[in-house]
């Protein structure tokens, strides 16, 4: 016994365990520590040292963010641990078959959290009106108002004033104050006609959950804030709910929808009060649904038809754009149904509701609401573009041609918060890298997407850009502009994961299983920097 606990002996355990833990984790430590380094020094750089003034330059500044401000201190230490934390945490869970589902929460939930809570009210794109749109959801209105006596353009509803503490000047924590003192004084306690044009068109559906947030805390309290924060954590708990779950259909690229639902850009929308959320999120589940039913061995069931219809109906009215999405049930492969019959019957009645649903709402809402933007007109646009459509496809290249690099990074990080906070490129190209090496390779080897999926989905695809361009040119645009503009890059969020199967590369094969660790904490990385780079403006 007592050779057993002989210090030499104890000495040499602990020798070897630390040999082999680090043999199998020093590498993701290094790199851990790497990312650190990179982190601070860009918080350095971001709170405006080293770039101006030479004289701080020496060889240990260099090393760490220097602490002459309170956004240097707590955005150092912040980082610092979360880091940190994390890395123990994906040491502690590292296993060689990866539940990309928890991943996705372990993730997802403190940075959403952190957004919910990080960016004033209205610094999102047009917060202020899906607050107020959101606002007459919760109070029992499905459908907006409209005051012609005021201006033919005026569409909202009677509203408490106290909503307009949301504002998209709310560039900083400071103004924010100032604005909730002002509309306290002012605006307390009564109501006006407050307006939310753009907005009206879009279904109740869409702010289904920002209202129950804004509801039930409604119950409990008078405070417009408590039921603005209620509403974004609610949206934020509907987004992370989705994509969990869609995650654990998908039959393949897990990876791939795991890093487009953390693109920052995304992020900030799930943890706001706008119906991206939502449209992201179902458009997500929507796709994986159908490809966990397309590779699916057994028959459908009952609760699959059901499930099919209510996701395909639902992504047909969020928005209306997104209408080819439903096309993709025609995947469905024959096996899968009792007979060929039933499944066409079926499939066919799923995709007609879904379209004369749209159909119905996109009528409706041309007839009750006028068009958004005064110069645009939408029957000489469309009669512009029957008369020369040569000339229209030209328009659309040339947009796509010289914005390009505008919707491919802004997906992955430029333009945050409210379209004027840029991450650093450093950050920008390693989740794009990462994005893209996500689409093209797939641990899963025995799903291979053959020509004919491949070729369907990036058919439905450009079906959606071709809608997308034609609905911005109608709304956004005067009558045969050179340019097609209101495109912004999040509205190809709910396409990418069409992309990403189209992207796969069938024939690679790995010797070794993935460690995507170095994946995970790249992508975590990467958002506290834009969380960094936000608090920095909104802390000055």
């Amino acid at each position: 016994m007592k050779q057993l606990i002989k210090k030499e002996n104890v000495k040499d355990f602990f020798k070897v365990k630390l040999v082999n833990f680090l043999k199998e984790h020093g590498m993701f430590i290094l790199f851990s520590l790497i990312i650190l380094w990179v982190s601070l020094l860009l918080i350095q750089m971001a709170d405006n040292y080293l770039i101006h003034d030479y004289s701080y330059e020496k060889p240990t500044e260099l090393l760490i963010a220097l602490f002459n401000s309170n956004f240097a201190k707590i955005a150092t230490t912040g980082t610092s641990l979360l880091i940190l934390i994390n890395m123990i945490i994906l040491i502690i869970i590292n296993k060689k078959e990866l539940d990309f589902s928890k991943i996705f929460l372990m993730i997802v939930i403190p940075l959403g959290l952190i957004h919910v809570f990080l960016s004033p009210l209205g610094r999102v794109p047009d917060e202020i009106y899906h607050s107020r749109r959101a606002y007459e959801v919760s109070l029992g209105y499905l459908i907006t108002d409209l005051d012609f006596s005021k201006d033919p353009h005026e569409m909202g509803r009677m509203l408490p004033q106290d909503l307009r503490v949301v504002e998209k000047t709310n560039i900083s924590y400071q103004t924010m104050q100032e604005r909730i003192a002002y509309v306290e004084e002012v605006y307390s306690g009564t109501q006006d006609f407050m307006t939310f044009p753009y907005v009206a068109v879009y279904t109740f559906v869409s702010y289904v959950p920002q209202a129950i947030g804004m509801g039930l805390t409604r119950i409990f309290t008078d405070n417009i804030l408590v039921q603005l924060y209620a509403g974004r954590i609610v949206n934020l708990a509907f987004y992370i709910s989705i994509v969990y779950f869609a995650i654990k259909k998908l039959p393949f690229k897990k990876l791939a929808v795991l890093m487009i639902a953390l693109l920052p850009i995304g992020l900030q929308q799930a943890a706001s009060l706008s119906p991206d959320a939502l449209t992201n999120s179902l458009s997500i589940y929507f796709v994986s649904f159908v490809l966990s039913l397309i590779y699916k061995e057994e028959k459908l069931t009952r609760k699959d038809y059901i499930m099919l219809a209510i996701t395909s109906i639902l992504v047909a009215i969020i928005k209306i754009i997104y209408l080819p999405l439903c096309a993709l049930i025609f995947l469905i492969p024959d096996k899968n149904f009792d007979s060929k019959k039933k499944k066409w019957i079926i499939l066919i009645a799923i995709f007609i509701v879904s379209v004369v649903l749209n159909l119905a709402w996109l009528k409706f809402a041309n007839s009750r609401y006028p068009q958004a933007y005064e110069g645009a007109n939408q029957k000489q646009q469309i009669a512009f573009i029957l008369e020369d459509p040569y000339r229209y496809i030209q328009t659309c290249f040339r947009d796509l041609h010289m914005r390009i690099d505008y919707y491919v990074l802004g997906l992955v990080g430029r333009d945050l918060s409210h379209i004027d906070i840029d991450m650093s490129y450093i950050m920008v190209f390693a989740l794009l890298s990462l994005l893209i090496f996500a689409f093209v390779v797939d641990d899963n080897e025995k799903i291979k997407p053959n020509f004919i999926i491949k070729g369907y989905f990036f058919l439905i695809f450009l079906a959606i850009v071709a809608l997308l361009y034609t609905s911005e040119y109608l709304t956004w645009n005067a009558v045969g502009n050179y340019w097609v503009n209101g495109i912004q890059p999040r509205y190809f969020i709910p396409m990418l994961l069409l992309i990403a199967v189209v992207c796969n590369i069938n024939n690679i094969k790995f010797e070794k299983k993935l460690d995507y660790r170095y994946i995970f904490m790249t992508v975590i990385t990467a958002n506290l920097h834009a969380i960094v780079t936000m608090f920095n403006i909104f802390m000055k």
